[in-house]
């Protein structure tokens, strides 16, 4: 059946189940200022006895629902609020309201400073309201100090797992900045999934959830943060954040600017052993300067807590430049054969535009959310190449890559209570196409115009119970790929697929002694970027070039994991198994001694263990965090004719220090360092260094944030080599990463957008 008419008759019938309802208690809990409540307790009770008849927790809203016609009272619980019984009427909507458990003394709300992390459900819940985290200074502060996940330069990770995909308040978040305009005090909570169930794209191997308040209030709100920085050049950026709230309306406009400039070294020695050694020694120096226009305009109307629609229109673009000049010596069985030099200049412009709307209702015992997504994106890349050789001839290269890609998804999700728990189903269809036009005017390099044309569809099904302490959740997750190849409008068979894959998933949570361990397992696959899909061919000089390979195909990991908790202790375990495993590898170009670098699946299997603890005891102003983690791989790749085993481990070590001044002033002081290891098939070196900063805040509207990154400059150095083939290529970097910041922020009436899109087919868009 047509993907098409599969997502449009599942639609169809998931709107028509809604309509089907019965008895039972429902509404919201929220606290003092009507902020929701997530994972409060709702139990109802016997109306004679009080004796416990059946309970839930509420949502991410803070909505809950007890299908029971049974006459009872509820009663309402949550850690930090005073716990409230009432007694309730069936089909009548509550809203239920919990004080919090803060003692008043002087007008001083005196609260719990500890960071409390927990194991609930499929994820690590830390609290930030109430804690040391709320004062940082924005998400991305937050994030970088929460259990297993490492934050470096702006990038986050999960332990093990790479970057996560983020949403705040169900709304997933493709551009940082937004981590930059959420205030840490608006947060509530933070949930990190580190094995995420079938709900997700089987891509997905960690999500990070960020539960932040709903502010009330009406008229207009006004955001603006400045940032700017020195390194080796001045760098900035600036973000305002606007928001129009008229009864149940939202309309809200988000604007960034963004500049920086950067400059570098590298020294690369290239051995390559075929009937001679033939060795390169490449030195490079190169400045690049990026810029970034951003824009998003939309509205949102909440017709009630439960049932509302939105949708946003967001135009990027984003310019930039880079030089580069690259000194080249050439040996043959140690004797000079060539020198050259080259000028690279690059000038590329992308433009992005897109289209994002929801719809979410709860309609009887059933909850409808229904997404979708409209992406077009326009790449445009210029490239110089002047080479001068000392005994060849000199050449001129001029490359034009433009590319264009478009991209429509839809989904549609159903959820309702179950026995004890929650069922949940969905179906998912995306339907990309990217187009390549790849031109050499000289001819050194082939033409290239390469176009992908993909569709695919997803179903799937979860179930979570609860029985007493213990949780435990099954899913099972189909997808569909129809991909297919074209080189000059004709397909080509060899390169285009059909793919058909279920994907399982579990997770068992339950608590030993006083601790908490979570217990899963989740099938998951890479799928290689566009870019990786590519047959362009990329110029270095005439004995380096870079590609894509259009015979990628996905990697796939059964991964289990287990997490266990104690009082401040936090101890996470992971095993992955991956097949075919998409690797950088080094070949023969054309035939000649010249090198390709580019993907490829290993015709081997990789296993990796990961272990990772973090203690995070608590004293009066000083709040300490050591993660001392270790990976260790197995694999192995042929290197010069023999299997190569790659089984050093890595160990990674993360102490931060937070230090309270005072109620509006905080220092913090953290060390990060990596030991030597292997990391597929490279031998990486070891890295450290130490930031420092202080967060101060001035009334109710100013809040100023100072930082040193990397004191010392000492993770200025990256040095790694790779093993491939018969080549071996030893790289070390010099990146200037020790710089200060100044962030200015500015609140004015701050109230947030109630958009509640989660965004539509974000996995497609990240390939792109």
């Amino acid at each position: 059946m047509n993907p098409k008419r599969v997502f449009t008759l599942a639609l169809f019938c998931c709107i028509c189940f809604t309509t089907y309802a019965q008895k039972s208690y429902y509404g919201k809990v929220v606290d003092s200022e009507e902020c929701a409540i997530s994972f409060a307790n709702v139990e109802l009770l016997n109306d004679t006895d009080s004796s416990f008849v059946t309970g839930v927790i509420t949502n991410e809203k803070g909505e809950f629902k007890i299908e029971n016609s049974a006459k009872g009272l509820l009663r309402v619980s949550c850690i930090g609020y005073v716990t409230k019984t009432i007694r309730a009427k069936t089909d009548e909507p509550l809203c239920i309201t919990l004080i919090g458990n803060a003692v008043s003394l002087n007008e001083v709300v005196v609260k719990s400073d500890r960071p409390i992390t927990r194991i609930e459900g499929d994820a690590l819940v830390t609290m930030v309201k109430g804690t040391i985290l709320e004062r940082l200074g924005n998400a991305n502060d937050v994030i970088g100090r929460l259990p297993g996940v490492i934050s470096n330069q702006g990038g986050i990770e999960v332990f093990g797992k790479g970057t996560p995909i983020i949403y705040i308040n169900g709304r997933k978040v493709n551009n940082n900045n937004l981590l930059e305009q959420l205030k840490s005090n608006k947060i509530k909570k933070v949930e990190v999934v580190t094995n995420p169930g079938s709900r997700y794209n089987a891509t997905v191997k960690a999500v990070i959830r960020i539960i932040a308040e709903r502010e009330q209030g009406e008229g207009l709100s006004f955001d603006n943060t400045t940032k700017i920085g020195y390194g080796d050049y001045l760098y900035g950026s600036e973000i305002v954040n606007m928001n129009y709230r008229l009864n149940k309306l939202d309309i809200f406009a988000d604007v960034e600017y963004s500049r920086r400039k950067v400059k570098g070294t590298s020294n690369n020695q290239q051995n390559t052993w075929l009937a001679s050694q033939y060795r390169q020694d490449i030195d490079m120096q190169s400045i690049g300067r990026s810029q970034t226009y951003d824009g998003r305009i939309g509205f949102n109307y909440m017709f009630s807590p439960t049932h509302s629609l939105g949708l946003y229109y967001k135009l990027t673009h984003a310019p930039s430049k880079s030089w580069n000049f690259y000194q080249t010596k050439s040996w043959i069985d140690n004797v000079l054969e060539e020198e050259s030099a080259i000028v690279h200049n690059t000038d590329n412009r992308t433009t992005m535009h897109n289209i994002d709307g929801y719809y979410t209702n709860t309609i009887g015992k059933w909850t409808l959310n229904v997404g979708f997504d409209v992406l077009l994106k326009k790449g445009k890349a210029e490239e110089h190449n002047q080479e001068v050789n000392h005994n060849t001839n000199n050449r001129a290269i001029t490359l034009n890559d433009n590319n264009n890609a478009r991209m429509f998804a839809g989904e549609v999700h159903l959820s309702r209570p179950l026995w004890k728990g929650q069922i949940s189903f969905g179906t998912e269809y995306s339907n990309s196409r990217r187009n390549e036009r790849f031109i050499n005017i000289e001819h050194v390099l082939a033409d290239n115009l390469p176009m992908i044309q993909e569709n695919n569809t997803a179903v799937y099904v979860e179930l979570m119970q609860r029985f007493g302490k213990i949780t435990f959740q099954l899913g099972s997750r189909y997808e569909h790929i129809n991909s297919n190849y074209y080189q000059n409008g004709l397909r080509i068979s060899e390169q285009s697929r059909i793919y058909d894959k279920l994907f399982p998933t579990a997770m068992l949570a339950m608590p030993i002694g006083k601790g908490m361990i979570q217990l899963s397992y989740a099938k998951k696959y890479n799928r290689p970027l566009y870019s990786q899909l590519s047959g362009t061919i990329s110029y270095v000089n005439r004995y380096l070039y870079e590609s894509g390979n259009p015979l990628l195909h996905p990697s796939y990991i059964d991964n289990i994991s287990l997490n266990a908790r104690y009082r401040w202790a936090m101890l996470i375990v992971n095993y992955m198994h991956t097949t075919d495993k998409i690797m950088t590898s080094a070949v023969n170009f054309n035939g000649s001694t010249a090198t390709l670098f580019k993907k490829a699946n290993s015709e081997y299997s990789m296993d990796e263990l990961q272990l990772m603890m973090q203690l995070a005891p608590q004293f009066k102003r000083y709040y300490p965090a050591l993660m001392v983690g270790i990976i260790k791989p197995f694999y192995k790749e042929i290197y010069r004719g023999e299997a190569k085993h790659f089984n050093k481990p890595m160990g990674i070590v993360r102490f931060n220090n937070l230090i309270v001044l005072s109620p509006t002033c905080m220092l913090s002081a953290d060390l990060s360092w990596r030991s030597k290891g292997n990391g597929e098939n490279l031998d990486v070196g070891k890295t450290w260094q130490i930031n420092a900063g202080v967060t101060k805040q001035w009334g109710k509207h100013w809040k100023t944030k100072f930082l040193l990154n990397d004191i010392f400059n000492t993770a200025r150095k990256n040095q790694f080599t790779l093993y491939s083939g018969a080549r071996e290529i030893n790289t070390v970097k010099y990146l200037n990463t020790r710089a200060i910041e100044c962030v200015v922020s500015y609140s004015f009436n701050s109230i947030k957008s109630k958009y509640k899109g989660k965004g539509t087919g974000n996995k497609e868009k990240d390939r792109f």
